[in-house]
């Protein structure tokens, strides 16, 4: 009765490498009744393999050398996948930005989107913000970053905000409320 409960327990075909295997540590100790490595223990997850010297096990190198190879199409893959015109919409919007700093203003020290206080400050007193309508010939004002921008000029304790519109033709359109347009004609006349 008691030759039914005792289980023969065989290591791997590297079993004689291995520090814990029976064949060099005993079946009392040794762990190849729970690796994964060892016959018929497939479906187990772990493995207890320590190679004796250096060696190593072929069927840890084969599933190495397979998880590196899935890492690299993973990569590949994303690459392959990433939104290229996402991608030269971002670019196009940085060049048009930088050419509207180049024409008519100076940066802000921080960027717009972490200090919301607009991509651009004007003669020290008008707050810009560039918009990038690449599929539009005639600029279109959306009436809510407007006021985006006029809110971000207050906190950035300019005088009021304007949009740049920049079109597929690269046309730069500056856009501002009409009481802003006032204050700075009277601006101009005071100083001229």
């Amino acid at each position: 009765m008691f030759d039914i409960l005792v289980q023969e327990i065989a290591p791997c075909d590297q079993g004689a490498s291995c520090r814990n295997s029976v064949l060099t540590v005993g079946m009392l100790v040794g762990k190849c009744s729970s690796c994964r490595l060892a016959p018929d223990n497939e479906d187990l997850d772990n493995h207890y393999w320590s190679g004796i010297r250096g060696a190593k096990h072929p069927v840890l190198e084969q599933e190495e050398r397979e998880a590196r190879a899935t890492k690299i199409r993973d990569r590949q893959l994303k690459r392959l996948n990433k939104d290229r015109s996402r991608t030269k919409l971002l670019k196009k919007a940085v060049r048009a930005e930088s050419r509207t700093e180049k024409n008519i203003i100076k940066s802000t020290v921080n960027s717009g989107r972490s200090s919301k206080d607009g991509d651009h400050l004007m003669a020290d007193g008008i707050t810009l913000d560039t918009k990038l309508q690449t599929n539009r010939q005639h600029p279109r004002v959306d009436l809510g970053e407007l006021d985006k921008v006029g809110e971000d000029a207050k906190r950035a304790g300019a005088l009021f905000g304007a949009l740049v519109i920049r079109t597929a033709n690269d046309v730069g359109v500056v856009v501002m409320k009409e009481e802003d347009f006032a204050v700075l004609v009277s601006q101009w006349r005071d100083n001229a």
